[in-house]
């Protein structure tokens, strides 16, 4: 993660000035820098846990769709080949 802090869009029933979405806005104001500085310092950790789930996706996952993409770009090349 990186230092500079992005703006996420907050969801629209926390805009406007009902009490719902004034309480909303004061919790997450009070712990979003909380939570962003313990994911900050803890970044490696939650990076290390979350590869062997991305890897096992990817092992699923990616090669149907290599290979969707390769028979896809063939198809259109020998198309383009025969006009």
């Amino acid at each position: 993660m990186t230092t500079n802090r992005r703006r996420r869009a907050r969801p629209a029933s926390i805009s406007g000035n009902s009490v719902e979405a004034v309480f909303q806005r004061a919790i997450l104001q009070a712990f979003e820098p909380t939570l962003q500085q313990w994911v900050d310092s803890h970044q490696s950790d939650i990076l290390n846990g979350l590869k062997p789930a991305i890897r096992e996706w990817m092992d699923q996952n990616l090669p149907p769709l290599i290979e969707a993409a390769v028979q896809k770009e063939i198809s259109r090349a020998v198309r383009s080949r025969r006009r």
